[in-house]
């Protein structure tokens, strides 16, 4: 199989996951080619296609248009900077990653993670972790405006718990100040950064969080570990711990080593990466 990698439209955190994954590649005797005409499957960086990656929706966009596999490397929710997620034809629940074949508690072993207990029902808010409306994550959506709007409505009809709006930390379109305006007893928790590569304060209001609410980014795959019921839409990898907000207040708490453990199928260190594991699970799907 010929592969195109385009590292050259990377997020600065990328070059050793690009240069571990054409290690892989060579690992499972398939071939890096530098054309896309010349390749079987691309391999670019993210969905989020702004900066540096902006260059990659017009590689997203004629590949689906052909119908060329188009691998998605990015940053991992599991161990920060240490696990990087590799899908196909998409992120999140829209992706494929081969994560029901050959799967076990091994890898969470090996990872050091583990699953809190599901929290009682005495946490003092309902969080609402919002995205960045320019990824493709949030494509057909309403402006996030709207969403909080009505989001928040939904919620004040069924619980009179307080609301914390958590805004996404690099989300530089979304008017904040409007939303505050036109939601009366609502705060607002900014994200502060505690000095480890973009690492942020989320644990902090996780704590005391109810139930979380998040369209389909990392923040419900975290909160769910940390035994916090989410509210969350289809397209996230937390779906099927989903909580309808009419049930808000009596959330879902299902067992989740299953779940977990297809979780941990879905991202990889790089030295994984390298010898070329993750590859050879989504290369039977190309």
């Amino acid at each position: 199989m010929k592969i195109r990698v385009y590292k050259e439209y990377g997020a600065l955190n990328s070059k050793p996951v690009f240069e571990a994954f054409e290690k892989g590649v060579l690992v499972n005797r398939d071939t890096l080619v530098d054309s896309y005409e010349d390749a079987d499957c691309v391999v670019i960086w993210s969905v989020l296609f702004q900066g540096r990656m902006a260059a990659n929706q017009a590689i997203w966009e004629r590949a689906n248009a052909d119908g060329k596999p188009v691998v998605v490397l990015e940053i991992g929710t599991l161990v920060r900077n240490q696990t990087w997620r590799v899908g196909i034809n998409g992120i999140n629940r829209d992706a494929q990653f081969n994560e029901y074949w050959d799967i076990g508690s091994q890898r969470r072993n090996m990872l050091q993670l583990s699953l809190d207990p599901w929290q009682d029902n005495s946490k003092e808010f309902i969080t609402i972790a919002t995205q960045r409306p320019d990824s493709l994550q949030w494509v057909g959506m309403p402006s996030v405006e709207d969403w909080l709007k009505t989001t928040i409505d939904q919620i004040k009809e069924v619980s009179k718990r307080p609301i914390v709006i958590r805004p996404h930390p690099r989300d530089r379109i979304t008017n904040f100040n409007l939303v505050a305006k036109q939601n009366e007893n609502v705060y607002f928790d900014i994200p502060q950064s505690i000095g480890v590569a973009d690492s942020v304060n989320f644990r902090d209001i996780l704590e005391r969080t109810h139930v979380l609410v998040n369209y389909c980014t990392s923040p419900a795959v975290e909160a769910v570990m940390r035994g916090v019921p989410v509210n969350v839409g289809p397209p996230s990898m937390a779906w099927e711990m989903n909580t309808e907000i009419e049930n808000i207040e009596k959330p879902n708490k299902p067992d989740r080593d299953i779940w977990f453990d297809r979780i941990c199928h879905t991202e990889w260190t790089v030295d994984e990466i390298g010898v070329g594991e993750p590859w050879s699970r989504l290369r039977v799907l190309v």
